[in-house]
């Protein structure tokens, strides 16, 4: 249980730090243009967007000071000469202690409050108020299909000519085309055409 205690702090830090390095991309944030493949159909990302959100929780807790572990050790010498009206004064007395830890980057803070009397810890209460993030991640999607385009052509030159082309654009980012139509000498054409997209 101890040794939970010392390492929860660490826990926390490793965690902020990981949530740090998604929001910086570092676990594959997507770029426009990428590809992503939801459900056997291909989309294009048009805009990834992560923000983080925090969410304070506050709570507190008390124990009684017989629940709280602790142990007892023994005196085995005794001063001769001890003031008692002063011991017994201190020992009846309540002694407040209070302490507050801050946790690193904003997380939040944990606070303790122990009641001390009779060398006993009488009761403890703690306050933790924790900023816990959240994160909203957003993609736009562009379904990828496959499109066809068709429209006119024409070349200037010796022989100049004039047509007409239609043109299949893959999911792959793959254009095909085939064209036709005559020059100037009156002699018909037939053309095709393979491209890839630049990325």
């Amino acid at each position: 249980m101890k040794n939970l205690k010392k390492t929860t702090p660490y826990i926390v830090i490793l965690g902020l730090i990981l949530i740090i390095l998604y929001q910086e991309g570092c676990f594959g944030k997507k770029k426009a243009g990428d590809t992503l493949r939801i459900n056997g159909k291909d989309y294009e990302v048009i805009k990834h967007e992560i923000d983080t959100f925090y969410e304070t929780k506050i709570e507190t807790r008390y124990k009684k000071g017989e629940d709280i572990v602790h142990e007892v050790e023994v005196v085995k010498e005794i001063p001769a000469n001890v003031d008692t009206a002063s011991i017994l004064k201190d020992y009846y007395a309540r002694i407040f202690y209070s302490d507050t830890f801050k946790l690193k980057d904003t997380l939040g803070y944990i606070a303790v409050n122990d009641t001390i009397s009779r060398n006993r810890i009488v009761g403890r209460k703690y306050y933790t108020s924790i900023n816990i993030p959240t994160i909203k991640e957003t993609i736009y999607l562009k379904e990828l299909s496959n499109a066809w385009f068709i429209g006119p052509s024409f070349q200037l030159g010796n022989p100049a000519s004039l047509g007409g082309d239609i043109q299949l654009k893959t999911k792959k980012d793959m254009l095909f085309g085939v064209g036709m139509g005559i020059n100037s000498n009156i002699t018909p054409y037939l053309r095709g055409s393979v491209s890839w997209k630049i990325k």
